[in-house]
């Protein structure tokens, strides 16, 4: 059962190998962490516009630092359990969103 969902900046962190999320992150069992389809949409989409602000004439070794960082991002996100976006889940954060 999931008990914890990661936020993108902690995903982010973890992909970049920081040592406190990495400590916290291996005291934990991986079944109870998952990730939301809308982490996976925004770190796509961040490497999507890397991919192509890269796509501009002399950009070639940015080009390709952008598609293995693509690759990269699909091959970790591939590791978690990635919650749906749902009506019901929708609601369920709202109210959580108001009092932030």
């Amino acid at each position: 059962m999931t008990q914890y969902i990661l936020d993108t900046d902690h995903i982010t962190l973890l992909q970049h190998s920081n040592p406190l999320i990495l400590q916290r992150f291996e005291t934990l069992h991986t079944s109870d962490v998952a990730i939301t389809v809308i982490n996976v949409e925004e770190l796509i989409q961040g490497w999507f516009n890397a991919i192509r602000q890269a796509s501009q004439p002399g950009q070639k070794q940015r080009l390709t630092w952008a598609y293995v960082g693509l690759r990269s991002a699909v091959k970790f996100l591939n590791d978690f359990l990635v919650l749906d976006f749902t009506r019901k889940n929708w609601f369920k954060a709202s109210p959580l969103k108001a009092r932030n």
